[in-house]
C-alpha cells in the first residue's frame, strides 16, 4: 500500500542475464531511492529463491536475511531528506513458479519454441512496490531478440555471440507493470494519426498473420485519444504473442503480451480474434500505468475502464447491435454474482464480475444520466489530474 512505503524507488537500473536450460536470471539490480519515513532501518523486497552475492547502500556493504518470500535488507546509513542514495542488490535465481517462464529449454526432442517470458516483474527482479523510471540492459543469445518496457535505445552485439538490448523508460511506472519476453520474433512499426509510435512483434514464421491479428491497432489509439481528450501517455506502444499463456493479455507499461493463440489468419478471425484483449490492454496505459490504482479495493478504477473503453471501440467497429449483445452479456454476469453476494464493486473481493462488468456498466449509466459531452469532460478532467500519478476512492 502507497502509505505504507518507507523510502521512494525512483529508478531502476538493471543488467540482466539468463541461462535458460538453468531456468536462471542472474541480476545486477541498482535502485535510486529517498526518505519516506523515519523507518527506514530496513527495507523489504519480494525476491523468492533469490541467492544473494551482495548488497550494498552508496557502496557500503549491507546485513540481510529472509524471511519467507522477503528479502529484509539492514540498511547501514542514517538517510537524510531530499537525498537520493542507490541500492545495489547482486544475485541469481532459479524460476519461481508462476513468475517467469522458461518454454521449451529443456525439450528432449528439441522441437518446442523457445522463449522465456514474464509479464510482472516478481521472481527474477527484486520487488518492491514504487513508480519509477527504468533502465534496462538484457544480455542473450543473437539468434533471439528481446522486448520489454520502453524504448529502445542500443542493440549491442557481444564477441561471445550474445547480444545486450538497452531499453530506457523515461516517464515513471508502477513496478509491478514490467515485463520481459525473449524468443525468435521479429516487429513491424507503424505510427497512430497522432505519430504514437506502435510496434507490432510476431514469430518469424508467422509474418502472414499479423494484418489479421493486429488490425485496427493504431486506429485504437486514435480513438482512445479523442474519447479520453488526453493523448497516450509514453513515447512508444508495443505488443507480442507468448507461448503457453494462461490469460487474455496483460498490459505493462507501452509494453502488452498475449497469448500467441490469438495470433490468428482470416480463416480463423470470426471465430476467435484479439481484437478486444488488445484494446483493453491499450486502455490500460492510460488506467492501470499513467494512472494507479493505490490498494486492491479500487482495481475497478483500473480494469473498468479498460473493459468500457474496449467495449465502446467495438462499438465504433462493429455497430450496435454488437455493444448491445456485449452489455447483455455483461449483465447477466453481473446479476449471476448478485445472486451468490451482496458485495459493492469498490472491494479487494468483490469478483471479476463486479470489477469488470458492473463497473463497465456503471459507466454506461453515468454516460446516459450526464450526457455524451459532460461524460467526456468528466473522464478528461479526471485523467490529467492523476496522470502519472495514484488513486483511489
Amino acid at each position: 500500500e502507497f502509505n505504507k512505503r518507507i523510502v521512494n524507488y525512483k529508478h531502476i537500473d538493471a543488467i540482466i542475464k539468463f541461462e535458460p536450460k538453468e531456468n536462471k536470471v542472474i541480476g545486477d539490480v541498482s535502485f535510486t531511492f529517498s526518505k519516506l519515513s523515519d523507518n527506514y532501518n530496513q527495507l523489504k523486497f519480494f525476491a523468492p529463491n533469490f541467492n544473494i552475492k551482495e548488497i550494498t547502500i552508496d557502496k557500503i556493504k549491507c546485513n540481510y536475511k529472509f524471511e519467507g518470500n522477503d528479502l529484509i535488507i539492514d540498511n547501514p546509513i542514517k538517510i537524510k531528506d531530499d537525498t537520493d542514495y542507490l541500492l545495489n542488490i547482486k544475485y541469481d535465481v532459479k524460476s519461481y513458479e508462476g513468475e517467469i517462464y522458461f518454454v521449451g529449454w529443456n525439450d528432449p526432442t528439441n522441437r518446442r519454441l523457445k522463449q522465456i517470458w514474464s509479464h510482472r516483474p516478481h521472481g527474477w527482479l527484486p520487488y518492491a512496490d514504487s513508480r519509477l523510471t527504468m533502465d534496462f540492459k538484457i544480455t542473450f543469445d543473437s539468434n533471439y531478440k528481446v522486448f520489454t518496457n520502453g524504448k529502445r535505445v542500443e542493440i549491442k552485439n557481444n564477441q561471445d555471440g550474445t547480444s545486450t538490448w538497452h531499453y530506457i523508460l523515461e516517464k515513471e511506472h508502477p513496478f509491478f507493470s514490467t515485463c520481459v519476453v525473449i524468443g525468435q520474433m521479429d516487429w513491424i512499426t507503424q505510427k497512430s494519426k497522432n505519430g504514437v509510435d506502435e510496434e507490432l512483434w510476431f514469430y518469424q514464421w508467422e509474418r502472414n498473420k499479423i494484418q489479421t491479428t493486429y488490425q485496427y491497432s493504431t486506429q485504437m489509439i486514435d480513438f482512445l485519444e479523442q474519447e479520453l481528450g488526453v493523448p497516450y501517455p509514453y513515447s512508444l506502444y508495443k505488443q507480442a504473442p507468448v507461448a503457453d499463456y494462461q490469460y487474455g493479455g496483460m498490459e505493462t507499461t507501452t509494453a502488452t503480451v498475449f497469448g500467441d493463440y490469438m495470433f490468428i489468419d482470416s480463416s480463423a478471425y470470426w471465430q476467435r480474434n484479439y481484437i478486444n484483449v488488445n484494446v483493453h490492454e491499450l486502455v490500460h496505459q492510460w488506467y492501470g500505468n499513467a494512472i494507479t490504482h493505490i490498494s486492491n479495493s479500487n482495481v475497478f478504477l483500473t480494469e473498468s475502464f479498460a473493459t468500457y473503453y474496449a467495449k465502446l471501440f467495438e462499438k465504433s467497429i462493429f455497430g450496435k447491435d454488437y455493444y448491445d449483445w456485449e452489455r447483455t452479456k455483461e449483465m447477466d454476469k453481473v446479476f449471476d454474482a448478485a445472486k451468490r453476494d451482496n458485495l459493492p464493486v469498490a472491494s479487494s473481493i468483490s469478483g471479476v464480475e463486479r470489477i469488470y462488468q458492473k463497473g463497465s456498466l456503471v459507466m454506461d449509466m453515468m454516460r446516459n444520466v450526464v450526457g455524451d459531452n459532460d461524460f467526456r469532460k468528466a473522464i478528461t478532467h479526471y485523467t490529467k489530474k492523476h496522470l502519472f500519478s495514484e488513486t483511489s476512492i
